[in-house]
């Protein structure tokens, strides 16, 4: 039976990081087309989380600074800078 590439295999060769950013990118206009603010907020938490575990430590801090509601950003924040005590390494490179 031949074996058909599919455009699925495609992206799976593309980098890492690359795809991370292209995710991130896509959720990040799906979070900026919400109306209402507050849901619009808790996405925008949620993506700037979402990109702290993935290593975008300043997209991460960029979004959640960007978020209007005060106790969403503060959410946000605290849940960032737990990530950074739980994944040092990927901010500082050792010797």
């Amino acid at each position: 039976m031949k074996r058909v590439r599919s455009r699925i295999s495609f992206r799976e060769e593309e980098e890492p990081e690359k795809k991370v950013q292209k995710v991130l990118s896509r959720a990040l206009k799906v979070a900026e087309s919400i109306d209402d603010a507050y849901w619009k907020a808790i996405a925008l938490g949620n993506l700037a989380i979402s990109s702290a575990e993935a290593g975008q430590f300043d997209r991460a801090l960029k979004l959640a600074k960007s978020i209007d509601d005060d106790s969403e950003k503060a959410i946000a924040l605290c849940k960032i800078a737990n990530v950074i005590i739980k994944k040092p390494y990927k901010i500082w490179s050792y010797p």
